[in-house]
């Protein structure tokens, strides 16, 4: 048998091996951090209910900062979760997914997606350098004030103006 030459085995980076050892660690530590919240006495003011949605919050956080799944997987498990620790049926559970601000956030990123995929944002982001300027202050100024008034909420308004920005900053970057 060959022994290989240090040369020609590939080198791993630190943050391969963090991803590596992050990944490896996700699962466990959320069981760990799950059941210590479930199993923590309970403090005054907090109810069982509570408590599980506590450990549900924690476990939910901790997958997110691991990766050890998918993001998505991570959120759909929510629903199962809460369902089997006893905080609502499985409708009641789900019909807090169906609020507005829900449906207003869904239809942002749609509208965004959308923006960037037909070229509207492009151009939208031209005819408004047109008319503002290409100073900074400008800019910030203009895109604010756009649909500051337009779009009341903040996380749905950064949601549309995403693809405008990256509009702006793309010809910035290229030295157009």
């Amino acid at each position: 048998m060959a022994i290989k030459s240090v040369s020609t085995i590939p080198a791993v980076s630190k943050g391969a091996k963090l991803d590596i050892w992050r990944k490896k660690v996700g699962f466990p530590l959320t069981a760990i951090l799950f059941a210590g919240v479930l199993l923590m006495p309970l403090p005054d003011g907090l109810t069982v209910a509570g408590q599980r949605a506590l450990a549900i919050l924690v476990a939910l956080v901790t997958l997110y900062l691991t990766e050890p799944v998918e993001l998505a997987v991570a959120s759909i498990m929510v629903v199962p979760a809460a369902v089997l620790l006893g905080l609502g049926k499985t409708s009641q559970v789900l019909m807090n997914f169906a609020t507005s601000p829900i449906f207003l956030l869904v239809g942002a990123i749609i509208m965004s997606a959308a923006m960037e995929k037909t070229g509207l944002a492009e151009r939208f982001t031209y005819y408004l350098l047109s008319k503002i300027g290409c100073s900074a202050k400008h800019i910030t100024l203009g895109v604010t004030m756009v649909l500051a008034f337009m779009i009341p909420s903040t996380t749905a308004r950064t949601a549309i103006l995403l693809p405008v920005c990256l509009g702006i900053i793309r010809p910035l970057q290229s030295g157009k």
